[in-house]
């Protein structure tokens, strides 16, 4: 038997668990992500107010 297909289909594969996840792992990742989020929305917060400062004080500068 010969098979001719002209059309080919992708077939993706989810990730799927294999076991539950007890609620204390699933906290501490939560715990872990949110930590993570929390260093990165300082680190870009920090930039800005010294990408701000800088701009302040080319002004100041800028005047005198």
């Amino acid at each position: 038997m010969k098979y001719n297909f002209l059309f080919t289909k992708e077939i993706i594969f989810m990730a799927v668990p294999k076991k539950r996840i007890s609620k204390s792992k699933k906290n501490i990742r939560k715990t872990n992500w949110k930590k993570k989020a929390l260093k990165q929305t300082q680190k870009s917060f920090s930039l800005a107010k010294s990408v701000l400062n800088k701009l302040i004080s080319s002004k100041k500068e800028s005047e005198l």
